[in-house]
């Protein structure tokens, strides 16, 4: 993700590059999308950590069944370079911005940049960055 996200990568904490990675193993089309994004977050939830994106996604809206509507169709086989849309350009800067320049983006933050990109699924469920940012302190 070096490519394309240039110096910005370096600050992706580990858990946020393993979404990233896998976000682009399981993405739907040629381009990442938000919504691969928020599968990867959700399929890489440590169940173990108290603030975990499933858990809080789950707390948040149970009916909406964020696992099961992400559940992937196929993953797709080429080993290409990664090719991001702009949505994820915006949801990365704005982790970026809340994690501010002294800590290193999480999957939390990653998940806050979908919201306030207004994520498809997430805003279909009126879920907010501002949600988000209360429900996990």
């Amino acid at each position: 993700f070096t490519p394309c996200l240039g110096p910005g990568f370096e600050r992706l904490r580990l858990e946020s590059r393993k979404a990233l990675a896998l976000a682009w193993v399981l993405r739907d089309g040629d381009e990442l999308t938000g919504g691969d994004l928020l599968r990867a977050l959700i399929a890489c939830s440590n169940q173990l950590e108290e603030d975990n994106v499933h858990s809080l996604l789950d707390g948040l809206r149970p009916e909406a069944g964020f696992a099961g509507q992400l559940v992937n169709n196929g993953a797709h086989s080429k080993i290409v370079p990664p090719n991001l849309s702009a949505e994820v350009y915006r949801t990365i800067d704005f982790a970026m911005r809340e994690a501010g320049p002294d800590r290193q983006v999480s999957s939390l933050d990653l998940l806050i940049g979908l919201a306030e990109c207004s994520q498809e699924l997430l805003a279909k469920k009126g879920i907010t960055a501002a949600e988000i940012r209360q429900r996990s302190q």
